[in-house]
């Protein structure tokens, strides 16, 4: 009996879709600040900046008018689709199950493609004006250069960490961040591929044991806080000087790194922002021009930006041996 794509199948379809986008597929979209349901072509994260107050010195003075430092950062939106052809009956119903294989993969595909975008934006231009046409590039001074720093313990094999990733070098983040008056009440998070768990901050004698219980777990894939900053691994960051972001560009060597350190990206949660656009579209059909296979598709817009560089610290480390 040949599958009939009623209305139920297709609602139930784009049910069990769009609840599986809102699931944990990407590890960054809920670290940042999300903009949901955004609408045109562009979006503005608006900016307020520092402002300042002045003394009174005498009764029946004129109104103080202090002007309050106001600027944006535009976000430009991506569109994003996933498609399929599906010739049996049989591999079509799945596609009203959540749980499917066909569902798990969409899942995947849609939170990593988050994720590159989060990524390509914390390091890429940002766009400020009124027009979001200023390209800001991210400034040298919010990057921890990749020298070598002294080790902390003498139980430490090596005297310096190499340039590597390091819980000195974590400190020097965090410092940046405290240097530029950043909420310490605010969430922060940072960003490392495997070698910076495995290979670095594992192999330090000053990581005690309930913080190495917890990287421990950021290595199998949680995310877990260590000196107050929430661990996130990704295979995704960019290395400086090689291949492209997500968008095609080539990544850039920040003044400071060296061509092949990996950028891992400390930030506090409203330095970074996430505008959706268009959350989820689902739809399924059978198309005749294929011999009536079933077609499912989903599309998704959304995009990123750096809010702010005071919020965003970049360590340019050694990932090599």
């Amino acid at each position: 009996m040949s599958l009939e794509i009623d209305e139920s199948f297709v609602q139930q379809y784009r049910d069990n879709a769009v609840h599986l986008a809102q699931q944990m597929g990407s590890r960054f979209q809920d670290c940042v600040r999300k903009d949901p349901d955004v609408q045109g072509a562009n979006y503005y994260f608006e900016r307020i900046g520092a402002t300042g107050v002045t003394f009174i010195t005498a009764r029946g003075g004129p109104t103080p008018f202090i002007s309050t430092p106001q600027s944006r950062r535009r976000v430009t939106f991506t569109t994003v689709a996933w498609g399929e052809l599906i010739n049996s009956d049989d591999r079509a119903k799945l596609l009203i199950d959540p749980e499917s294989e066909y569902m798990k993969a969409a899942k995947a595909a849609f939170g990593r493609c988050k994720d590159e975008v989060i990524i390509a934006a914390a390091t890429g231009n940002a766009f400020s004006g009124k027009d979001g046409q200023t390209a800001v590039t991210f400034p040298s001074g919010q990057l921890i250069a990749d020298t070598a720093l002294a080790n902390f313990s003498s139980l430490d094999v090596a005297a310096n960490d190499s340039g590597h990733m390091s819980p000195q070098r974590l400190l020097k983040i965090g410092r940046s961040m405290a240097l530029n008056d950043v909420d310490p009440d605010e969430e922060r998070f940072l960003a490392v591929a495997p070698r910076q768990i495995w290979d670095d901050m594992l192999q330090h004698a000053v990581v005690n044991s309930a913080d190495y219980n917890t990287l421990k777990a950021v290595a199998e894939g949680a995310v877990g806080s260590f000196s107050g900053f929430k661990f996130i691994m990704s295979n995704f960051l960019l290395v400086a000087g090689t291949g492209t972001d997500v968008y095609g560009n080539a990544v850039s060597v920040i003044t400071g790194a060296t061509s092949g350190d990996r950028y891992c990206i400390g930030w506090a949660r409203s330095g970074l922002g996430l505008a959706i656009n268009e959350e989820l579209k689902a739809e399924v059909a059978k198309d005749p021009s294929r011999r009536y296979a079933v077609v499912p598709y989903m599309e998704a817009a959304f995009g990123a930006t750096r809010i702010e560089e005071a919020r965003v610290v970049v360590a340019a480390v050694v990932e090599t041996a």
